[in-house]
């Protein structure tokens, strides 16, 4: 904004037609004045004011520049003060993504953020996949980690609680599970997105164990693996309140309860940027403030 800066000086010498007293009016020594006005003048390659020993007056080229320079200047001090007014009352659209599970949790929430920034509206967007934010024009995703994009800012939301389940008559046709290892003996129903599939890790006391066998039903969507469960098809490691009912029911059991870790998380993700807009300030601040209500949503049964 130097050549900003050079501009509101000349207006203020060519106003007051002293160095001197545009130096006093804007608290400035007479000198850093006039060094700025000749760096103006040597970035436009022409002079701007005739100067004398008793007098100063705008050159040809000074009074051509000078409607010009008023232009600029008022349209920067209101662009500047449209910036005050947004920031100060957050204003737009913001472009969110989720899994429709996610999503059905969060919904109450964006309803409150709603009713206390009026001016800010949404785009919801629901997705089974990893979409590309800054190609899409998406302001934040909440996303199940573990995170594979490193390059996002990501918040915490919630932990997640897992379990690792079948369908109980399907269970009891098996060979027993003592260990994870085990499961190699079972068909399996794996998740994933975009397919990279989510890892099935287990871990007790110091010992942990990492599951990636080939045995399985690939299903990009929670929903229908868990539909595949119940219809005996497999084993599946799955959030803990989207089954919570078959569960209680008696329709599923859950295995190797000891060696299911809380490894799981809820994040709120949003691309690095430098400045970010006041309605994007907001949500942040909004989601940090509910983030234990969030959690005990998202932990819900369904």
């Amino acid at each position: 904004m130097k050549e900003i800066d050079g501009l509101l000086l000349f207006l203020e010498v060519a106003r007051r037609g002293s160095f001197s007293e545009a130096a006093r009016w804007m608290n400035q020594p007479t000198t850093t004045i006039s060094r700025k006005i000749q760096q103006l003048e040597s970035e436009l390659n022409t002079k701007l004011f005739h100067r004398t020993t008793r007098s100063l007056s705008l050159t040809e080229m000074g009074e051509r520049l000078l409607p010009k320079a008023k232009l600029i200047i008022e349209t920067t001090q209101e662009m500047r003060r449209e910036v005050e007014t947004h920031a100060g009352t957050p204003t737009g659209r913001l472009h969110i993504t989720s899994s429709t599970t996610v999503l059905e949790k969060v919904a109450p929430f964006l309803v409150d953020f709603v009713k206390q920034y009026p001016n800010i509206s949404f785009n919801l967007e629901s997705a089974s996949r990893n979409v590309d934010l800054a190609k899409h024009g998406i302001d934040f995703a909440f996303r199940l980690g573990p995170l594979i994009d490193s390059s996002l800012i990501s918040i915490p939301i919630a932990p997640l609680r897992y379990a690792l389940v079948a369908e109980k008559h399907f269970a009891q046709s098996r060979p027993t599970l003592t260990h994870p290892s085990d499961l190699v003996n079972w068909p399996c129903i794996r998740s994933h997105i975009d397919g990279l599939l989510y890892p099935w890790h287990f871990a007790r006391e110091k010992e942990t164990f990492s599951f990636d066998i080939d045995n399985f039903i690939l299903s990009n969507d929670l929903r229908v693996s868990a539909q595949f469960v119940l219809k005996g098809l497999g084993v599946a490691y799955l959030p803990f309140k989207l089954i919570k009912k078959q569960l209680d029911e008696g329709k599923l059991v859950s295995l190797l309860d000891d060696w299911i870790p809380a490894d799981r998380e809820l994040n709120l993700v949003y691309i690095n940027r430098k400045y970010l807009p006041s309605k994007s300030k907001a949500f942040i601040e909004f989601i940090r403030e509910r983030r234990r209500l969030i959690e005990v949503a998202v932990n819900s049964s369904c």
